[in-house]
């Protein structure tokens, strides 16, 4: 007899994860594949399966809206500066300001003699309720040239992995209950089976517990990727008119001209010792030469 009831438990428990499968599946088909959660369901809290499409609907005839929509946003952001050093160093402190961190940064500088750009690149994780002032804040320090900013709703995802893990978890504790009520020395082939099944279920769950913190890092925290890029003037915000850009070309000629003028005088005081060696070996050809000549007119005359 005792052993008929340990083969009955054995096939409740082998076929326990498909019916709740099969539960979910049911749950999902009658919610049209997304949950939809009432002001009745507490916030942060998954909805239980099978519960009714009544039950997970909005008061709203209009829409079905969930009660906390699990959003991820994130922006790109292109940015000029004419301060490029002053710029990078007060970005950290910016962030912190904002309660963010910086999660990577590469920042390019030239050598004293190259003439190009400088740029950096950033990527902050700025709280999700702060990251529109942060974005804000930029306009104050740079010329930013591109915003584009992105929305992901995760929402059925997110309480679909939640319900997932409730079931995993009645079921890990379900077995947890059989294997202490077990007597391991005369069922031990019993107890091998629900161990084995007990650490599949947490591998399970882990593997879903990894996920929501995922999530829920993203959430909290909006992703902002950040370029810099160092300019000698700001791109214009609007079509300028002909006698601007005449003046902003000329303006343009002269400092370029300028910039020309340094990188020669720079260019002499580097090559000044070659030239200087330069001028002394052709000093001494020179007069060679001339002694090699006056001796081969000397011989003619005396020929």
């Amino acid at each position: 007899m005792k052993n008929k009831l340990f083969r009955l438990v054995l096939v409740v428990l082998i076929l326990l994860p498909a019916l709740c499968l099969a539960s979910c599946s049911k749950s999902n088909e009658a919610l049209g594949g997304s949950f939809d959660v009432d002001s009745s369901v507490p916030k942060n809290e998954a909805p239980e399966i099978g519960m009714t499409n009544d039950k997970l609907t909005s008061s709203s005839p209009e829409s079905d809206i969930i009660a906390e929509r699990k959003i991820i946003k994130t922006y790109d952001i292109n940015a000029e500066t004419k301060e490029f050093d002053t710029t990078v160093a007060s970005l950290e402190a910016l962030v912190a300001q904002y309660g963010g961190y910086v999660e990577s940064n590469s920042v390019t500088n030239r050598n004293y003699n190259s003439k190009m750009a400088r740029y950096a690149s950033y990527k902050f994780r700025i709280p999700a309720e702060n990251a529109d002032a942060f974005i804000n804040s930029l306009g104050n320090t740079l010329n930013v040239t591109r915003n584009n900013s992105y929305v992901q709703d995760v929402s059925e995802s997110y309480y679909s992995i939640e319900a997932t893990m409730e079931e995993l978890q009645i079921e890990r504790d379900s077995l947890l209950n059989m294997m202490q009520s077990l007597d391991t020395q005369e069922d031990y082939n019993f107890w091998l089976t629900l161990q084995t099944r007990l650490s599949e279920v947490r591998q399970q769950i882990a593997r879903y517990q990894a996920q929501l913190n995922n999530y829920d890092s993203r959430i909290e925290y909006s992703t902002v990727s950040l370029y810099v890029n160092e300019v000698v003037t700001y791109t214009p915000d609007e079509e300028e008119s002909f006698g601007t850009r005449i003046a902003n070309a000329f303006s343009a000629g002269l400092t370029e001209f300028g910039e020309f003028a340094v990188d020669f005088v720079v260019w002499c005081a580097e090559a000044l010792p070659f030239l200087v060696l330069f001028g002394i070996i052709l000093c001494v050809v020179c007069v060679i030469s001339r002694r090699v000549r006056a001796k081969r007119k000397a011989k003619k005359n005396i020929q």
